[in-house]
């Protein structure tokens, strides 16, 4: 308990753990997301609703695979360079 600037007695919050979920296999931990998107015409909406499994095997995570980016940076300049 700690004092207020009154000196009342006031109970301390213990500090929150965020919790770190680590999936080793499909199907362990999700995750999902709900987003409003602008429709065609005035007030009208669609929800985009997206549910994502959060598991990456080892071969897929960022930065695993210099080839697969080196791959995919020339296709997207390859194809910048089409519509110019």
């Amino acid at each position: 308990m700690t004092k207020s600037a009154n000196g009342v007695d006031k109970l301390r919050r213990s500090v929150y753990q965020k919790p770190e979920l680590l999936a080793e296999g499909p199907n362990q931990v999700w995750s999902w997301d709900i987003t409003k998107l602008m429709g065609p015409a005035k007030w009208s909406y669609f929800y985009l609703y997206v549910i994502i499994d959060n598991f990456q095997p080892q071969d897929r995570r960022p930065g695993a695979s210099p080839m697969l980016k080196r791959h995919a940076v020339q296709a997207l300049v390859r194809r910048r360079h089409r519509q110019a």
